[in-house]
């Protein structure tokens, strides 16, 4: 598959879908009040954007375990992202006691939240089949403590709202 990169036409179209998700008011999408702050930021740097992400939140001990983001990006910054970003992470979060960090690049491909069918939760991640038409990174933390989760999601939302 060709590779496809972030441009000015792909963010303005994931941002006003963005927008979207910000109101989405089912239980099953909506962004936490705690993960809202951190895409907001993130997603303010031309050149990064998120398309899925987890915060573990929830009643049981398993909903705490793992934090994930997905986001697509533009070309200029991927040897930066491979070479800096990425081996940082790996670094910080694979020494931690009960901590896992993995990534894994994604080329272009089929949306597979898409059925074919609208879906009443107006949301390009389930409506639009060419969602995940973009070279992206998935960022994974397994951990059972809350508070690396919670700095695991300051310090990458620094370091995506500032790569340049």
């Amino acid at each position: 598959m060709t590779d496809i990169y972030l441009n000015q036409e792909l963010k303005a179209k994931y941002m006003a879908d963005f927008e979207n998700v910000l109101k989405v008011t089912n239980e099953s999408w909506k962004l936490s009040e705690k993960i809202r702050q951190y895409l907001i930021k993130i997603n303010e740097n031309p050149k990064i954007q998120t398309l899925y992400s987890k915060f573990p939140e929830g009643k049981h001990e398993l909903d705490h375990n793992e934090s994930y983001l997905k986001f697509a990006y533009s070309k200029d910054i991927e040897l930066k992202l491979f070479r800096e970003f990425l081996p940082v992470f790996v670094g910080k979060y694979n020494q931690l006691k009960n901590s896992t960090f993995n990534y894994m690049f994604r080329e272009p491909h089929i949306n597979p939240n898409y059925d074919g069918e609208k879906s009443e939760i107006d949301i390009a991640c389930l409506n639009d089949p060419d969602y995940n038409m973009v070279n992206n990174i998935r960022l994974v933390l397994k951990c059972s403590s809350k508070n690396i989760h919670d700095e695991f999601w300051e310090f990458v939302t620094g370091k995506l709202s500032e790569i340049k």
